[in-house]
């Protein structure tokens, strides 16, 4: 009876996980024979300690002795996408390639992703530092010394227009609309040797706040009405009086205006520039 029992009897099944199939990083702490214990039995290993990389099934336990154990997390599991992530990321050191500035505002990320962490916000005009690094259209920053992400179409190599206050100071501004603002500060920005401006006045286009007289005479007031002209979608501008002249966006050719009577009234020694409310319109 014994020996027929014995024969019915179904054997037991242990199953052998090798190292091959485990999911996790990890160096196993204690010499000597390593145990892989699972709900369905157990196999003695004995390789020396090594780091492993290995696909856990959930349940498996690493036993690095009879008498302690390390359980597998899920959350240590490497996933085929954070995988493919690393292979696309280089982790150099936080060293700088080089400068950009800011396009628009843009917010600063712990990693190249929509769904990463938002830690700060870079402004318009803004030079920041990048590391030469890019990843599926974000391109990596260093911010406070460390190293973080933002679109990498936010962007430049040169800073944009009107971004950045004057150095002659800001009051003019308090009435301007915003495309007025950007135009004094554009012209600012690229003739840092003009010194006087007009803003608001209680007449035609500075009593709305879209006018800036920039008080100049000669080849350089050429020089500035031309390049008014050639920003002219960026800044907002709408129309331009120079030396009893005038050119709007409308109409974009020089067309001459009557005498109005004096060198000032007659624009001969300043830029005159109506902007549109917003850049853009």
């Amino acid at each position: 009876m014994a020996s027929s029992r014995h024969k019915g009897a179904r054997r037991k099944k242990t199953r052998v996980v090798s190292w091959k199939s485990l999911a996790v990083n990890a160096a196993l702490p204690v010499a000597g024979t390593v145990l892989v214990v699972s709900a369905a039995g157990a196999a003695a290993i004995s390789p020396p300690p090594v780091s492993v990389t290995a696909v856990a099934s959930a349940g498996t336990t690493i036993v690095s002795s009879p008498f302690e154990a390390l359980s597998v997390s899920r959350d240590l599991v490497r996933t085929e996408e954070g995988l493919e992530l690393e292979s696309k990321i280089a982790r150099p050191e936080a060293s700088s390639e080089g400068t950009k500035y800011v396009l628009s505002n843009v917010e600063v990320r712990t990693s190249p992703s929509d769904d990463a962490e938002r830690v700060a916000t870079f402004r318009v005009g803004s030079e920041i530092t990048v590391t030469g690094q890019t990843v599926d259209g974000y391109t990596q920053v260093l911010n406070k010394g460390l190293e973080r992400w933002v679109k990498t179409s936010t962007l430049g190599d040169e800073r944009p227009f009107g971004s950045v206050s004057c150095p002659r100071g800001s009051d003019i501004e308090k009435r301007f609309k915003p495309a007025a603002v950007k135009t004094y500060r554009a012209v600012c920005q690229a003739f840092p040797q003009i010194t006087t401006y007009g803003g608001w006045a209680g007449r035609n286009d500075h009593a709305k706040g879209q006018a800036v007289d920039i008080m100049v005479t000669g080849a350089l007031g050429d020089k500035i009405a031309q390049f008014l002209m050639d920003h002219r979608k960026e800044l907002g501008v709408h129309y331009i009086i120079w030396k009893q002249r005038y050119w709007s966006v409308r109409n974009p050719s020089w067309k001459a205006m009557a005498d109005r009577g004096s060198k000032t009234a007659n624009h001969w020694d300043h830029v005159h520039v109506s902007t549109f409310v917003d850049p853009g319109d």
